[in-house]
């Protein structure tokens, strides 16, 4: 994919991503309880206190759908504009389906967007989760079939 060097390693990557994550949700959410005009009530536990089993499977629910893969790898060579993603998704080629997706990826902590350019990027989180991904693939490709595999596909 990109030339940026693999992870030192990709649990420890998903890790400090999640992490930086949960500091921006969190840093969200007290700007947002200290906006002057909101009248909604007042959280008394943070959303973002979540376990965080909840935060790592949401990134990994995100990252599930083939089209939220294929914008991930596309990004894994750098930011590229919101229209450029749409061409990514040959088989929707919907616009507002692409922005969809990418926001999923965003609210996940997969992806940032530079709204004054309209490019999107990948966050460290997502760079891991492509990483995981990417290593996932080469194992199964490299792998060799088990004894027993070996011995159904025989009868």
């Amino acid at each position: 994919m990109s030339g940026r060097p693999p992870a030192p390693g990709i649990v420890e990557a998903l890790a400090s991503g999640l992490a930086a994550h949960v500091r921006d949700v969190e840093r969200a959410e007290a700007q947002r309880a200290a906006f002057a005009f909101d009248e909604r009530p007042r959280p008394t536990v943070s959303r973002s206190g979540r376990d965080g089993r909840h935060h790592a499977a949401a990134a990994l629910a995100a990252a599930t759908d083939p089209i939220a893969i294929r914008l991930l790898a596309a990004l894994d060579d750098g930011p590229l504009p919101l229209g450029d993603l749409v061409d990514v998704v040959s088989e929707r080629s919907d616009g507002i389906a692409t922005a969809e997706v990418v926001n999923s990826l965003a609210a996940a902590g997969l992806v940032s967007r530079e709204l004054t350019a309209d490019h999107v990027r990948l966050t460290p989180l997502g760079e891991a989760i492509v990483d995981l991904v990417e290593e996932l693939a080469r194992r199964l490709e490299s792998a060799e079939p088990s004894e027993a595999a070996a011995k159904g596909a025989d009868r």
